[in-house]
């Protein structure tokens, strides 16, 4: 993937009309006013708004740094897709905030430590970006990007005291409370706030099930030892990741079908969901009647 300028493309030896040609074919295509990538489009939110943050970043000032959503996605934080419409940065030289159609500037003052670089490219620090995003955050979106912070590496006791005070700091307070790093995906990290916010008993995380003779047979999402109910979450993270690293998914998918028979051997019952039963209720209506409430 590159990003260049009309004047780098002229400047090789490009013509206007090969331009034109590259622009109605799809190999060139434009990422903002003046800025073209030879990238392919791509569906993945996430993806799509770094493009545009490293297009940005040109224009932007000396003292201007990609913060919230865009620093989450510079840091691989979980966010919905409906977050990504825009670039979000602080701008630390003086002025005033501002919103356009495509970018979102706040005014405020960072310290040293709340500043990094990723790939280049100015941002706020994890600490920094996670500490905003959960004074803003439902619930549910703050916990998805917490889990995943301190998984991270970051910590909880920094987390607290960066939202002690100010707007949304009891909002923050109790996301970051909630958090858990062992949660592996967004998809567990909503799981588990749906169980919450639904009443059920809470599991244990990532428990290691054994057979009768120790041998490990897997490692379940959630476990609810009480009544032998295991809890996995199927979704398409992981298989993505897999694909990434060029693992084949039909091994994969062999091997977790294994892998969920040795242990469903072991336990009483076996209950999975994907992304849409975390909406529609379905998950909860399933797990209540075998896992109870508090």
């Amino acid at each position: 993937m590159t990003l260049f300028s009309y004047e780098d493309w002229y400047a090789t030896g490009g013509t206007r009309r090969q331009m034109e040609r590259a622009l109605a074919t799809g190999v060139v295509r434009r990422v903002r006013r003046g800025v073209l990538t030879d990238a392919e489009t791509t569906r993945k939110a996430s993806l799509a708004h770094r493009l545009s943050a490293q297009a940005a970043a040109r224009y932007l000032g000396p003292r201007t740094f990609f913060s919230h959503f865009s620093a989450a996605v510079l840091h691989g934080l979980p966010l919905l897709p409906s977050r990504l419409n825009e670039l979000t940065v602080i701008r630390t030289g003086g002025g005033h905030g501002s919103v356009h159609p495509t970018l979102h500037a706040r005014d405020t003052v960072l310290t040293v430590a709340e500043t990094t670089q990723i790939d280049g490219l100015p941002v706020t620090s994890l600490v920094r970006t996670v500490s905003d995003l959960a004074r803003m955050l439902p619930f549910h979106e703050a916990v998805m990007v917490l889990d995943c912070a301190l998984r991270r590496g970051a910590e909880r006791p920094e987390l607290l005291s960066a939202t002690r005070k100010g707007r949304g700091c009891r909002r923050a307070e109790r996301s970051i409370l909630f958090a858990d790093g062992d949660a592996e995906s967004p998809g567990e990290s909503l799981s588990r706030v749906r169980m919450y916010e639904g009443g059920l008993v809470m599991p244990v995380l990532q428990k290691e099930i054994r057979d009768a003779h120790g041998r490990l047979l897997g490692r379940t999402d959630f476990w609810w030892e009480a009544v032998g109910v295991v809890g996995e979450f199927d979704g398409k993270v992981k298989y993505d990741e897999l694909v990434a690293s060029d693992v084949d998914v039909a091994d994969v998918v062999m091997d977790e079908k294994q892998r969920e028979q040795s242990i469903q051997d072991e336990v009483r019952r076996v209950v999975r969901w994907t992304w849409a039963d975390l909406w529609d209720g379905t998950m909860l209506k399933r797990l209540t009647p075998l896992v109870g409430t508090r």
